[in-house]
């Protein structure tokens, strides 16, 4: 394979990439990513607009921003370690918005 050049499958995976964050960016629910330490890697524009932080650097926010304190705790301690053992957690929790008014979620 010459430099420069991609192979299909290459392609073919950038383009799969492309339309899921086309859905995501494109959804009215809340979708978001952190790495555990709890800093935001990303969090769609519905996300942000839900919790009034649409003005704000994606990169300067962290988990403790877009949720209760409880909420936070209750990640730390509780889902972030069942989501490392089990892939996945569903349960109810709260957002906060940038005004101090909570939004309840499941």
């Amino acid at each position: 394979q010459r430099r420069g050049l991609e192979r299909p499958f290459d392609l073919g995976v950038r383009r799969e990439l492309q339309q899921l964050k086309t859905v995501i960016d494109s959804t009215s629910d809340f979708v978001a990513m952190a790495s555990f330490e709890g800093q935001i890697t990303f969090v769609n524009p519905a996300g942000l607009a839900m919790c009034g932080r649409q003005d704000q650097d994606l990169h300067a926010l962290s988990v403790a921003d877009f949720q209760p304190r409880a909420d936070v705790d209750k990640l730390t301690t509780e889902v972030f370690p069942y989501v490392l053992q089990h892939g996945v957690w569903l349960g109810e929790m709260q957002f906060s918005h940038r005004d101090g008014s909570y939004i309840p979620v499941s």
